[in-house]
């Protein structure tokens, strides 16, 4: 997966592009929502060569990053959605100077796991 998307994806990309991946995991990411778009149609053929699928129910194509307040705006949304990856929300914030940056929160139920396990 890793040398396919260095490889194939990510150099023919016209912005940035980069793949964050933990074990199983991963999250793709795209300055142009028509690449990503076709990164999620080359993909499930791309794990149907090893006999594999994508999990419907941990899939999800969203607008994330700079633009993507203005942009749910403009289509009359009132944020970009968060989503879930290891134990955290990830949404989007910005700094004290008004840049974009990635506010993460701890999940309620990774919390709980911890205070169980402290007992």
């Amino acid at each position: 997966m890793d040398l396919w998307f260095e490889r194939r994806l990510e150099k023919s990309c016209r912005g940035n592009a980069f793949l964050v991946r933990y074990c199983d995991d991963f999250i793709a990411n795209f300055e142009h929502e028509d690449e990503g778009h076709c990164f999620r149609r080359d993909l499930t053929g791309q794990l149907a060569a090893f006999d594999l699928e994508v999990e419907p129910s941990k899939t999800a194509e969203q607008r994330f990053g700079t633009l993507a307040t203005s942009d749910c705006h403009r289509d009359g949304l009132r944020r970009p959605l968060t989503f879930s990856f290891l134990g955290l929300t990830h949404y989007v914030s910005r700094s004290r100077r008004g840049r974009f940056v990635v506010g993460r929160k701890t999940e309620p139920q990774a919390l709980q796991g911890e205070a169980r396990a402290a007992r």
